[in-house]
């Protein structure tokens, strides 16, 4: 499994849910670039917390078809899937760098999918976390 980009729940939030016309363009473009460049990934726990937020907590909620047809368009990029060893990867990460375990199994599964680039809006732009380099897009 190699993919260079990972993409955070937060692209995808903003991709599909988010009302924020500038965020929402260059989050659509860079979902749009991995895809058709097949470069890009994401993991179980991102897919399962953008179903959660696109469904609940954006100004745009949508139901629960029209997440699913979101989900599955997402699931074209690499997923990597959570196990143990995702689990303890993560939790190393975590000492590491002093962030959350949350945010740990985000770099632990992009370190997995051989992504050297993370799109985020939660982490240090442009800082590097071991081989993973966070990219901010909207910055």
């Amino acid at each position: 499994m190699i993919a260079n980009i990972f993409l955070d729940t937060n692209i995808l939030v903003y991709a599909f849910g988010e009302e924020d016309e500038p965020k929402q363009a260059r989050a659509k473009d860079a979902i749009e670039d991995v895809l058709r460049l097949g470069i890009g990934a994401v993991s179980a726990q991102v897919l399962n917390e953008f179903f959660y937020v696109i469904t609940t907590r954006t100004r745009i909620k949508m139901g629960l078809q029209e997440a699913r047809i979101a989900l599955e368009s997402i699931c074209a990029l690499t997923i990597v899937e959570m196990d143990r060893h995702l689990s303890f990867r993560a939790i190393d990460i975590c000492a590491e760098h002093r962030i959350n375990y949350w945010d740990s199994l985000i770099l632990a599964a992009a370190e997995r999918a051989k992504c050297r680039t993370l799109l985020t809006e939660d982490f240090t732009h442009n800082r590097k976390y071991g081989l993973v380099k966070a990219i901010n897009p909207f910055a």
